[in-house]
């Protein structure tokens, strides 16, 4: 009886001692990793393949460094343009299949086909380290081919790239 009143006696003080002196350490709080904004267009406007001299039908935004062991990636994009009734592609590619996208027509990369405006987001997982690009294709090039009905399907387009934590 007299080890448990005493036991009691010594709770009781240690607790009253941390409600009066408050708690010896203290824990600030860690704020939560942000996603690192690589890349972003605003008001980027791509015509289709052919119908002016210089349009090619896609566009390249890069290099992309990723140095870790392995990346994940999130892409916001906002078609606010789009009357194609074909698929708008998008593309991300290392260095050497984008040279091999733009010379031969034999490349891999990650894709995505969006066919109606507005905005969507695309995650992509595990990336190797590497040098990429991100490519929007409105060109015969992808897994898409375009419609050649002698309208100019333009494709206006706003999109950013985060590296997530």
């Amino acid at each position: 009886m007299k080890r448990v009143t005493f036991l009691s006696t010594v709770v009781i003080a240690v607790l009253s001692l941390l409600l009066f002196f408050g708690c010896a350490v203290v824990v600030e709080p860690q704020p939560e990793p942000q996603p690192e904004l690589l890349f972003q267009g605003t008001d980027c406007e791509l015509h289709e393949e052919g119908f002016f001299s210089s349009a090619c039908g896609y566009v390249a935004y890069g290099p992309i460094i990723l140095a870790d062991t392995s990346s994940n990636l999130k892409v916001d994009f906002n078609l606010r343009v789009w009357d194609g009734d074909y698929k708008l592609e998008l593309l991300f590619m290392t260095k050497a299949n984008y040279n091999d996208f733009t010379t031969s027509g034999s490349y891999s990369a990650y894709h995505h086909s969006l066919s109606i405006t507005g905005t969507m987001t695309w995650n992509l997982t595990d990336i190797p380290p590497g040098v990429y690009y991100f490519v929007i294709d409105n060109s015969d090039k992808g897994w898409e081919d375009t419609d050649f009905d002698f309208l100019d399907d333009i494709a206006i387009f706003d999109f950013k790239i985060y590296k997530m934590p």
